[in-house]
Formats: C-alpha cells, sequence, structure tokens
C-alpha cells in the first residue's frame, strides 16, 4: 500500500453527524458536480450547467429516471482480417451477435461486450441507470471468463432492466440468470445426496443477509442446505438464453428452514404419474423460490425490529458504494437505519432510498467531500468525460469501440476489469475491512493513473483515423474566465477537485501559464489565439502551456478523489 496523500489544506476529516433531514444549504455549481460524481461517472461541465439551473429535488428526480430506451447491443467489431479463420460466418461485421444461438468467436465478443458496457458509461445519459449497473454488477458479482458472451450481455440487460427498480425482483432474476447459473453452478445442482449449496449460500451470505461484523452469520447451516435443495431443478436453455426448470431435477421433499427465518416450512410437492399432478408439482416446484424470497427478505434485523436484515445490509453497501466507507455508531443510527426503514416500508424499491439519501443533509455534510478514492473505472471513464473527449459516432464503430476497448484497458490495467470481478464477493475494496477504497491504490496502481492522463492531454491512444486525446483548447473554452489565468485555475480547480489545494499548489498551476511575468502574459496570447484561431505559432504556444496545466492538475491526488 502507498501513501496516498493530498496537499489539502483539511488533511484531517470531522465525522458527518447530519442525518436524512433535506439538505437546506446552498444549491450552486459545487454542490452540483458533488452529486454528480457520485452519481455518475465524472461531472461534465455540460451536466454541471444544466442542473445548476435546477433545484435539488429536481436534479435527483431527473438522474433517478430510466432512459427511454434501451441501448442498441454489442456489434461485430473483430470480423477485420483476411484470413477466415478469424471471420465470424454467423454474424457479419457491424451486426449483433447476442442474438446469435452458438458459442463461436466468445472471446472476441466478450472483448466487444465489454467494450460496448464501458461506452455506454462514457456516453451517459443524465441518470444513476450506468453508476447502478456496475453497483449491482459488483453486488452479484459475476465473470465473462470461460461463460458464453451472449449470457454476459443478457445478465447485463437484467440489471439495467432493474437497476433502479425493486432488489427482491432483482434477486428473483438473478436466482434464474444463465450467467449466475453457470458461475455458481446453479445448473448442476440437481436432487440428490448433496445438493449444490454454491449459489444458496452466496444467496444468503453476499447478496441478501449478509454477515455480522465478527464474520458470523444469523442463518445457519442448515438454512444454506435446505435452500440449495429449494434451488434444485434450474437448468440453462442455451439457445434462448434463459434459465428453466425442470422437475425431474428437482428435490420435491418438504424443506425447514431455522429460527432466524420464523421456522419456516417449505412444503414440497411430490407428483404422481398424472400429467395434471406433474404440471402442478412443475408450478409448485418452481414457485419454492418465491416462498423462500419472501422468507429471506421478511427476516428481521436485530438492530431494528421495524428493519429487515436484507434491507440493512444493501442499504450498507449502497452507502459505501456512492458515500463513504467508514460506517460509525453515528452513521449507523442517523443514516442507514432510517434508509433501511424507507427501503423496507418501499417493499425494497431502490429509488426512494437514492432519493432520500443524495437529498439528505448527510451527504452534503463537509466532512463527507472527497470522501471517496475513485475506482479505476470511475477515473478512467470520468476522465474521459469531464474532459470532454469525442468518441466517434456510430457509423464508425470500429473506431469507437477500439477507442472504447481502450477505457476498458486502462481500467483493467488498474485493476477493475468490469465483467470481471475478483471473486464471488466483487472487487476487495467495495467491502475489505478497514481499508476499503483505499486498496485501489498502490505503487503499482497510482502510477498508472498517473500516466493515463498524462498520455489523454499528450499524443492520445490511436484509433486510426482518431485519436482518443483531451483537445486542451476546446476544453478551455467552455468556461467564460479563459482569458483570466487567476480565475481560470479557480474555476478549473472548482470544476475538477472536491476538496482545496495549499496556496502554492495553485501558483504553480497558475504559473504554466503565465511564467515568471505578469497575468497579461496569458490574457494577451488567450486573446490574440482568439483574434487569429488559425495561426499555427500561436495554437502551438497555447495548446502546450494548457497541456502543462492540465498535466499538473491530473496529477494531483486530489483528482481522484469524489
Amino acid at each position: 500500500m502507498t501513501e496516498f496523500t493530498t496537499t489539502s489544506e483539511n488533511k484531517s476529516r470531522m465525522r458527518p453527524v447530519a442525518g436524512l433531514t433535506p439538505y437546506a444549504g446552498p444549491w450552486g455549481k459545487d454542490q452540483v458536480a458533488r452529486l454528480l460524481k457520485h452519481a455518475m461517472f465524472g461531472a461534465t461541465k455540460a451536466d454541471v450547467d444544466y442542473f445548476s439551473a435546477k433545484t435539488l429535488s429536481e436534479t435527483v428526480a431527473t438522474l433517478l429516471t430510466v432512459p427511454a430506451a434501451a441501448p442498441a447491443p454489442p456489434l461485430n467489431n473483430y470480423s477485420t482480417g483476411a484470413d477466415p479463420k478469424n471471420t465470424d460466418p454467423n454474424v457479419p461485421l457491424g451486426k449483433t451477435w447476442v442474438s446469435v444461438a452458438d458459442n463461436n468467436f466468445n472471446a472476441q465478443r466478450i472483448s466487444s461486450y465489454k467494450a460496448w458496457w464501458i461506452g455506454l458509461m462514457a456516453t451517459q445519459t443524465r441518470s444513476f441507470q450506468e453508476k447502478m449497473v456496475l453497483f449491482w454488477h459488483n453486488h452479484f458479482a459475476t465473470e465473462t471468463n470461460n461463460n458464453p458472451a451472449r449470457y454476459a450481455y443478457v445478465h447485463n440487460v437484467t440489471l439495467r432492466r432493474n437497476a433502479l427498480g425493486n432488489f427482491r425482483t432483482l434477486a428473483k432474476e438473478i436466482s434464474v440468470d444463465p450467467l449466475m447459473l453457470r458461475f455458481l453452478n446453479g445448473y448442476k445442482n440437481v436432487k440428490g445426496v448433496a445438493p449444490d449449496e454454491n449459489y444458496a449460500r452466496e444467496l444468503q451470505e453476499l447478496f441478501t443477509v449478509g454477515k455480522n461484523a465478527d464474520g458470523t452469520t444469523l442463518y445457519t447451516e442448515s438454512d444454506v442446505q435446505a435452500a440449495a435443495r429449494v434451488l434444485t431443478g434450474y437448468t440453462i436453455d442455451d439457445k434462448n438464453v434463459k434459465g428453466v426448470f425442470v422437475l425431474d431435477r428437482h428435490d420435491t421433499t418438504n424443506k425447514q428452514f431455522s429460527a432466524f427465518y420464523g421456522n419456516k416450512l417449505i412444503k414440497g410437492l411430490t407428483p404422481d404419474k398424472t400429467a395434471a399432478s406433474i404440471a402442478a408439482a412443475t408450478v409448485a416446484g418452481a414457485a419454492e423460490l418465491d416462498q423462500m424470497l419472501d422468507m429471506i427478505f421478511a427476516a428481521k434485523s436485530p438492530a431494528s425490529a421495524s428493519n429487515t436484515t436484507v434491507a440493512a445490509y444493501l442499504v450498507r453497501k449502497i452507502y459505501r458504494f456512492f458515500v463513504y466507507y467508514n460506517i460509525d455508531a453515528t452513521v449507523e443510527a442517523n443514516v442507514i437505519q432510517p434508509l433501511a426503514t424507507i427501503f423496507t416500508n418501499s417493499k425494497f424499491e431502490i429509488k426512494p432510498v437514492l432519493q432520500a439519501l443524495f437529498t439528505s443533509q448527510h451527504f452534503f455534510d463537509a466532512g463527507l467531500k472527497g470522501s471517496l478514492i475513485k475506482s479505476p473505472t470511475e477515473s478512467v471513464v470520468g476522465t474521459v468525460r469531464e474532459f470532454n473527449v469525442a468518441f466517434p459516432g456510430a457509423t464508425d464503430y470500429l473506431s469507437q469501440y477500439a477507442m472504447w476497448n481502450q477505457l476498458v484497458y486502462q481500467a483493467s490495467n488498474q485493476g477493475q476489469n468490469i465483467g470481471d470481478p475478483l471473486n464471488v464477493a466483487g472487487w476487495a475494496p467495495y467491502y475489505q475491512v478497514p481499508l476499503y477504497h483505499e486498496l485501489w491504490i498502490n505503487t503499482d496502481t497510482l502510477p498508472l493513473r498517473y500516466t493515463f492522463g498524462d498520455t489523454l492531454i499528450g499524443a492520445g491512444y490511436a484509433a486510426a483515423p482518431y485519436h482518443m486525446v483531451i483537445d486542451p483548447i476546446a476544453f478551455t473554452k467552455m468556461f467564460s474566465s479563459a482569458a483570466d489565468p487567476t480565475q481560470l485555475v479557480n474555476d478549473l480547480l472548482a470544476f475538477l477537485y472536491q476538496l482545496p489545494v495549499l496556496p502554492d499548489v495553485v501558483a504553480v498551476m497558475k504559473a504554466t501559464l503565465v511564467g515568471t511575468v505578469a497575468d497579461h502574459y496569458w490574457t494577451d496570447l488567450w486573446n490574440q489565439y482568439l483574434a487569429k484561431p488559425e495561426d499555427a505559432a500561436t495554437i502551438k504556444l497555447v495548446k502546450s502551456k494548457l497541456s502543462a496545466l492540465y498535466k499538473h492538475l491530473l496529477d494531483q491526488p486530489e483528482y481522484q478523489l469524489a
């Protein structure tokens, strides 16, 4: 673990004490940027300007709106060689592979899928949806490795469709999702002496109930065994990419659960040989999953008689993902438990929880500014979004996918390979006590973050005929203060950083524009460029000074905080 310190004047963090009381403080660009950096992948200037004209309530309502249209599916961007062995015979170049009932060219399709997904992040609409898809991907962790790309796509669609919906509904769909059935051996779970317990265990330990702080569980080992028997019978329809229930594979005996679940008994139904009896038993067998989920979601939390264990567990994960990893007794009492009550009372709807959290006094508490170290995906995608990096349009999908693949590679290189969390618990920085998000930063990954920013503001990443590169002049033009070096630096710091930096750091940044001469040097140079925007010598000098400034901004640790 490398030391990761900021140059902020306020190095000590005051713990917030505010709760879910609606925020009534200032609402301007600072607060908008703060909200968007947590709710989306970075805060673009266009989005900050847009929401600055709205109220906080209007902003959060917009963010909680699911985009009307589902995104177009990923394309074949891989059949580009002359060698027939590298050409997918069933999917023409530029067409989607997601509905083709074969698993050929799987590695190439997985690469296409990951590029498509990070492209959706980079071009996201003004909605929580994309950030929530990543949250659910980490929560219901699966992997693309050794699995059909079609399964990964269908899984993503399931997460996307339910991202801002109902958690109980999502848990049901994930339980019979083909990718999850493969990943945790659900499709191998058949009646017999020893049903496969993988998914039954993780459903309770990681996906719904969770563990106590000391690692113990409220449910019992017999609950895992009973749940495994409930889950027998599911297999995968590969052609249609869906989970199906097969009665002959299902344990039709009774399943007894522990006192934690109110001694719930899920009765099995053993059919005779008549068609009607078999049909009834098939319906009843598949319905056992619903009975078990209802039982799990109704289990009460020992910390609060009004809340379920599931509600409190998931709210803590949402808080750590979106706000801060440290949940002390004050935050537990003032934020977690009230949010869990909202979650329980709404029958596990996600929107009311996010709405209460992101409009609360607690979220805007000064002690939580710059509270999270950005994940690699947030850092990489947020950078290209915040600096308004241009991507090719849909008609040039080869260049488009090449750029998106570069984003996938950069985030993976820094420790977060989307589609492939490190294990079934997700990425360690989201759960590993006591460091949590500090684990994103080490002697390997921090220099890689800086190298990514340096390259973006320098030569860029080639994707012929395009470059993925920051245009420093175009970016600077978005700021009305561009001609004033002092105000420009201050505006950039307010836009890009959540924490203040020391005056000497600000002075160094300003010096990249004016050097050791008076401020009017930069003002005159910028105005000279505006008067003659085609003059090559002026463009070169302006670009050089702005590139140095943005390199310095990107290389500060404050930029890695949200």
